[in-house]
Parts: C-alpha cells; structure tokens; sequence
C-alpha cells in the first residue's frame, strides 16, 4: 500500500507544475510568434498529459488498497477523482484540438491566444483535483493516526 501512495505523492507534481506552466507559454507564443514557444507549448501538454496518466493510475491503485474508507474521506476522494479524470481528459481534448488546429490554421495570430484562455479552465479543474487531494491527505493521515492510538 505503501509504495503505490508514496509514487503517487511523489509524480503528481510533476505534471501539475508542466500543465499550469503550458497556459503561460502559450501566451509567450501569442506575444512573440516564436516559433519555438509554440513547440515549448507542444511539448509541455504532451508530457503533461502523459504523466498525469501515470499520477491518475498509481492515485487509483492506491485508492483500490486503501479498505476501511470512512465516508466523509470517501466522499472527498471520490471528488478529487473526478476533477482528475476532468483534468486528463481536458488537457488530453485540448491537445487533440490543439494538433488539429495547429495544421490547419497555422498562420492565424489570434489561435494561440484561444488556447490560452480555454486552458485557464484545466487550471481550474488541477485547483480542485490539488484542494481535494490536500484534503483527502489530512483525512488519511488523521484516520492512520486514530488507529494507531
């Protein structure tokens, strides 16, 4: 149970800090039209996505071990679930967008600045997935702490 707690703690940062970062160098690419902003943008979304696959898997696997679930942790895990599948298949949605669009209307100044602000609700929804996942950690640490009294 340890470990897959431990690993989902410890990537789930990760792709936090390359999703809030990626809004922000879509707005560099908007401003500046460097093309290697744009690339760094590509970029960041990718691996974000992908390793928040990875975060959203070790997080359910750790849930599946968890047995003796309280409901009011119960509860709280269930919603910091949701915004995290929200959140995967946003960025995931906007990144297919995003390829599609990128091909097709390359020349258009405006599209990088779309994206940008589309990407403000992703923040938004890894916002709740952190608020309820620092939630739901106090109530397991604080249910570990009554059993062992």
């Amino acid at each position: 149970m340890e470990f897959f707690i431990q690993i989902h703690l410890k990537i789930i940062h990760f792709p936090i800090a390359l999703l809030c970062v990626y809004p922000f160098i879509e707005l560099l690419y908007f401003i500046t039209q460097k093309e290697y902003y744009n690339k760094t943008a590509f970029l960041f979304l990718a691996i974000g996505i992908s390793t928040a696959l990875f975060a959203v898997l070790s997080g359910n696997r750790a849930a599946e071990i968890i047995s003796s679930w309280q409901s009011d942790s119960k509860q709280i895990f269930e919603q910091h679930q949701l915004y995290a599948n929200i959140t995967v298949w946003f960025f995931s949605a906007l990144l297919g967008i995003r390829f599609i669009v990128n091909k097709k209307y390359s020349s258009k100044r405006i599209i990088p600045f779309i994206f940008f602000i589309i990407s403000l609700f992703g923040l938004f929804a890894i916002y709740q997935t952190g608020h309820y996942g620092n939630l739901l950690s106090k109530q397991i640490t604080i249910n570990s702490q009554d059993i062992v009294k």
